[in-house]
């Protein structure tokens, strides 16, 4: 029979479970000196010898020959254990037996002596998903067992274990593998099997294992036969490093071609465009570390080829683009699993990777900044002149300081220009998006009257007119026409009633405010929210929280009569179709 790689090679003593030595010493100077606890918890992420540990400190405390505090796997008592036939150690996976039966059957068993070992052992595997009645149910137990009775608990979640449970148990945490650690593992394995895999697919094996000596052994186990990395990379289906150094460079020359035909190979190919997502963010994060770190060497594992790719792509990237890079790829791994078009949402991330110029969003603009401040200092360092005018000379934690003014002739003022096109929406772009209605602005030449001289005592600013003055920054959708349109091509009983109802909005938050009480129960009913959703996305207006409240308009639009919401057009969906009445 075949046993997988880690399950062959599980450590049988303390000495030989890697990188969890403060554990591993403590419990067995613990078995050494006779000082055994009555209950023990495991914590730590998967894979990192918990089970392991708690099995051979069952062995250890029940050996008849003991090694200094290791069980010699040699007597009748290990050899039961190992081999299963002793039932004096008993492991329960609570995941499936989390009820307070389960633990009322354990305190009934718990009170009668061993068979044949000289401890009774319970290992309850993934102890955090007993219910809260098993929980109470075990707590007198754990607190009093019987001389001849060891618990031993192991959880991957600590913070779902009640606190009553922890105080009554010696708590050693497991630490995640350093990577040299699992690639000498790997090494020994291979060994062992009388095989040979890259160095550079070990690698690769040891990230993915994140920690997990399990995890690793299971992947190694998958690809032993092969040879090379790009034969390991197409089997367990990952993204090529260099691939993804190559997406990064080309997003800091501005290269779209390059990151669209990327995202074109991967759908061609039915992969996860999600995962070029995430590893192209998992890579830029190693990029912040390198650009920002005194020493980021010491602070990732990294081979000396990934160090040099690394720090060429921080030396492209300044700061505040990383950073913005960063928040751009984390949006679109959120957004991809509930994408209706992963491949344009996909696209639209290279695009705004690529040309950070082209974000309308003012809180974009630092990145915009830096990365001409940067093609600035490359142009001077290849000797091509620049204006001192564009690219001033600052000393880092002084200020500069301020430009001399000069004296120039007076001009003639010059005739007032047209003013520019107006969106309704100042979130929709209109160079992606037909969301807003455009209107061409009214031009308006007024002569600006000298104002008198305020008294002291009454200096005070005329407040702007009613009808342009909004509560809290909230202002009226004027999209919400468009989107109850387009509900209404699909239910005119539904766009209707949503446009007796109006809309405001604040950042990325929309507001449906409705006076009726039973319109407002029927419109936060899931159907309502999801048409809603839906018509946003059609608007190109995805991204937005939607709310519902049940108040008037004015408590936002201060004046929001029905002749001021029909003047400025906020629920009327056009005259583009008639819609016929309804019928019960």
């Amino acid at each position: 029979m075949y046993y997988a790689l880690y399950r062959k090679y599980r450590p049988l003593s303390f000495h030989d479970v890697l990188g969890q030595d403060a554990v591993t010493e403590t419990l067995r100077r613990q078995v050494a000196t006779g000082q055994i606890s009555h209950a023990y918890l495991f914590t730590g992420t998967r894979g990192t010898g918990k089970t392991t540990c708690a099995k051979i400190l069952a062995r250890a405390v029940n050996c008849q020959n003991p090694k200094d505090g290791n069980p010699c796997n040699e007597c009748d008592i290990c050899k039961g254990l190992l081999e299963g036939t002793l039932y004096d150690v008993e492991e329960i996976d609570a995941a499936s037996n989390n009820g307070v039966e389960n633990i009322r059957q354990i305190r009934e068993e718990v009170v009668y002596a061993p068979t044949a070992a000289k401890y009774k052992v319970y290992i309850i595997d993934e102890v955090h998903m007993l219910s809260a009645g098993a929980f109470n149910a075990l707590l007198k137990t754990l607190e009093e067992p019987p001389a001849h009775a060891i618990f031993i608990l192991a959880t991957t979640e600590i913070h779902k274990v009640p606190a009553t449970i922890l105080s009554r148990c010696q708590r050693f945490d497991f630490l995640r593998l350093p990577k040299k650690t699992l690639i000498g593992q790997f090494r020994t394995v291979l060994e062992k099997e009388g095989k040979s895999l890259d160095e550079n697919a070990l690698d690769l094996i040891a990230e993915l294992a994140d920690g997990s000596s399990r995890d690793g052994l299971s992947i190694l186990d998958k690809v032993i036969d092969l040879k090379t990395c790009e034969e390991v990379e197409g089997v367990l289906g990952v993204i090529p490093k260099k691939r993804i150094f190559d997406l990064l460079l080309a997003a800091a020359d501005g290269d779209v071609d390059t990151m669209y035909r990327a995202v074109e190979d991967m759908y061609n190919a039915s992969a996860d465009l999600g995962r070029l997502c995430t590893s192209m963010m998992d890579t830029m994060k190693d990029v912040m570390i390198f650009r920002s770190a005194k020493n980021p060497s010491a602070l990732l594992e990294k081979s000396e080829g990934d160090v040099q790719a690394l720090t060429q792509i921080a030396n492209r990237f300044p700061p505040e683009r990383i950073l913005y890079s960063l928040r751009i790829l984390q949006e679109t791994v959120a957004l991809l699993p509930r994408s209706l078009d992963k491949r344009a949402d996909a696209e639209v991330c290279m695009l705004r990777l690529s040309r950070p110029d082209l974000q309308p969003d003012a809180k974009d603009l630092s990145a915009r900044l830096a990365t001409l401040e940067q093609q600035l200092l490359e142009l001077k360092k290849n000797g091509i002149p620049v204006k001192a005018s564009s690219l001033p000379e600052t000393i880092p934690g002084k200020l500069t300081p301020a430009p001399t003014p000069i004296s120039t002739p007076e001009k003639k003022p010059e005739p007032p220009k047209k003013a520019p096109p107006v969106f309704d929406d100042p979130f929709a772009n209109p160079s992606v998006s037909s969301a807003g209605n455009y209107r061409e602005p009214e031009e308006k030449i007024t002569a600006k009257p000298i104002p008198p001289a305020p008294r002291p005592e009454s200096v005070h600013q005329t407040p702007p007119p009613a009808e342009e003055t909004f509560v809290d920054g909230w202002q009226p959708l004027t999209a919400w026409k468009d989107i109850t349109h387009t509900i209404s091509r699909d239910s005119h009983m539904m766009g209707f009633l949503l446009g007796t109802a109006s809309a405001v909005y604040q950042g990325h938050t929309i507001l449906i405010l409705v006076e009726d009480v039973r319109d407002y129960n029927e419109i936060k009913s899931p159907e309502y929210m999801e048409k809603i959703r839906q018509a946003l996305v059609e608007n190109r207006k995805e991204g937005y929280t939607v709310k519902v409240e049940h108040c008037s308009p004015d408590k936002y639009i201060p004046h929001a009569t029905m002749d001021y919401l029909q003047k400025e057009n906020l629920f009327d969906f056009g005259d583009d179709e008639e819609i016929p009445e309804y019928e019960d």
